[in-house]
């Protein structure tokens, strides 16, 4: 339940703007969006990069900071609990999108609930 995402924010802002490195002063929101809609369609997930945080599922908040961290280049990606706010079928599809980012050389800690 806990995330690193400004639920005021739309999914783009959170993507590019507020991240470590992100010196551009003038920002082109088209150029911005372009480029979070390209990372988002690489999930296989219909996520609007100009939607605000808090009106997204619990899922696709999940599948936000992934991509973020994915684009944050972290090499080993936490998920602690996460079952804890996911269905079933949720965590299905984040194993499959999990596998994706595998295959480019992330890693990934997944810690159950008990």
């Amino acid at each position: 339940s806990k995330n690193r995402l400004v639920r005021d924010l739309t999914v783009c802002d959170n993507l590019f703007v507020l991240r470590k490195g992100f010196r551009q002063y003038i920002l082109t929101p088209k150029i911005l969006d372009q480029q979070a809609g390209l990372l988002l369609s690489q999930t296989g997930f219909s996520i609007d990069p100009n939607e605000l945080v808090d009106e997204l599922s619990e899922f696709e908040r999940v599948v936000v900071e992934l991509v973020k961290a994915v684009l944050q280049r972290a090499r080993l990606i936490v998920l602690d609990e996460i079952s804890a706010i996911l269905s079933m079928s949720d965590i299905h599809k984040l194993i499959r999108l999990m596998q994706h980012y595998t295959k480019q050389g992330f890693s990934f800690l997944y810690i159950l609930a008990t």
